[in-house]
């Protein structure tokens, strides 16, 4: 049994497992684009019992957080990205 956050990816054809990824402590809540084929996840803040937190972008396709985007715990409900940049190259 795994005691540390991560996703998991299967195939959606047979469910066999094709990755897992670690992950930043405190996920709690996601939004998948599904033009953009990325899952925009919460983690951190108080479920980790930290002062900050991020949402992280994980893309389908390539099976990988592509980037991480700071929090600050300041910001309303928590929710509010303290910069909308993007690294990956898609």
């Amino acid at each position: 049994m795994l005691t540390t956050p991560h996703a998991t990816f299967f195939d959606a054809a047979d469910l066999h497992l094709l990755k897992r990824i670690a992950l930043e402590p405190g996920p709690d809540f996601g939004v998948y684009d599904d033009a953009s084929r990325i899952l925009y996840l919460g983690n951190g803040g108080k479920g980790a019992r930290a002062d900050f937190s991020y949402i992280s972008l994980i893309s389908v396709d390539r099976q990988e957080v592509i980037d991480r985007i700071p929090r600050r715990r300041s910001d309303p409900e928590g929710h509010g990205a303290s910069t909308t940049r993007r690294t990956d190259s898609t």
